[in-house]
């Protein structure tokens, strides 16, 4: 995953790029002028990264292979979309839909990020909260209802218990997160499959990204087609770009349907979309854009996922509210007044001349 201030700087060094194409200066010339800049917004390492670049190119390497071997910068899309630009020569077009694909995604992050630094602030409260509740408060009153003999509420009760388990095995709990950390590791390591399609139903964020992979296939198979690349070939280009295995695997067994069998595209596409990673109204889009003007159609249905996918990472904050937040809170409170309640029962015995609740 790209970090924030690479895709900034992706997308600073793009628009320089896509500007210098529009008056016919080539991306090399480009390169070795970015480089020279005196620019403090430059960062060093980008510097680094593109003299590297720039040497593989001069060596004889392909702009697309030697952006290939900085991985670490260049995502693996942005690598693709140059090969369509070698293979179509729509470099104006690859330019622009690379510096708008980099535009998207710093709006989408910092839409999400806004909504979850607000939410993540309130949710360590909770934490601390909770913790506070059950490793100081709730030992405490359980201790005083212990010296005094007193048998609190059920519902006291059961959060004394939780409270003495967490306490007296707080290192189980430690080695449990551990070998959740580690499990996710092991399985995103040996069974990338399985750990994409969990992540592709992760709630909230799932949907955030299940939308940004339509966007992105409707992207890359807008400007393909619009080149002149066949159907399959684009659809090949569009399965390397998509960057999520889920889809690859998806578009992979769709061709070798199609070249195996002679199946109709949307027919194949509909048998090997097994992991739902496509949306099903792409059927009939691609029925339609098989008969003409592919392009026009998968362009509109960008345009229609890149509205979706700003409307969704808008309300990101308060669907993340209304499943964490929500419920922590009525957790809390119940821990407030199990162990309130009691006090102030307690506390009216007292006054009224007895101890009892």
């Amino acid at each position: 995953m790209q970090r924030d201030k690479d895709i900034d700087d992706l997308y600073q060094f793009f628009t320089v790029v896509e500007q210098d194409q529009a008056v016919g200066i080539n991306i090399v010339d480009t390169i070795e002028e970015y480089i020279a800049r005196k620019d403090e917004g430059v960062r060093q390492n980008v510097r680094t990264v593109l003299s590297s670049t720039l040497k593989d190119i001069h060596a004889g390497n392909r702009v697309s292979d030697a952006f290939s071997r900085q991985p670490s910068f260049f995502p693996k899309w942005i690598v693709e979309m140059l090969r369509v630009n070698e293979s179509t020569g729509q470099a104006q077009e690859i330019y622009g839909n690379i510096l708008e694909t980099l535009e998207h995604e710093q709006d989408l992050r910092r839409n999400v990020g806004e909504e979850f630094f607000s939410v993540a602030v309130v949710v360590l409260a909770l934490v601390v909260g909770f913790l506070a509740a059950f490793f100081i408060v709730i030992p405490s009153i359980s201790a005083m209802f212990s010296d005094l003999k007193i048998d609190p509420p059920w519902i006291t009760r059961a959060f004394i218990t939780i409270s003495q388990w967490m306490v007296d095995f707080w290192w189980l709990e430690l080695l449990l997160v551990g070998a959740i950390i580690a499990g996710l590791f092991y399985l995103r390591a040996k069974h990338p499959i399985r750990f994409a399609y969990g992540v592709l139903h992760m709630p909230l964020y799932g949907e955030i990204l299940y939308t940004e992979l339509q966007l992105r296939f409707a992207q890359i198979l807008s400007v393909c087609t619009a080149g002149g690349i066949k159907v399959e070939s684009a659809l090949e280009l569009t399965a390397m770009a998509s960057d999520n295995i889920l889809m690859q695997e998806t578009i992979r067994h769709a061709l070798q349907d199609m070249e195996r069998s002679g199946t109709h595209l949307v027919e194949a596409l509909e048998q090997a979309n097994v992991y739902h990673v496509l949306d099903v109204s792409f059927y009939r889009m691609l029925n339609v854009g098989t008969k003409g003007n592919m392009a026009g159609v998968m362009e509109k249905r960008a345009i229609f996922y890149r509205k979706e996918l700003i409307s969704k990472s808008k309300t990101f904050g308060t669907k993340l509210s209304s499943t964490v937040i929500v419920p922590g809170f009525i957790v809390l409170i119940m821990i407030a007044v199990a162990s309130a309640y009691p006090l102030l029962t307690l506390m009216t015995g007292i006054t009224k001349g007895g101890v009892g609740i």
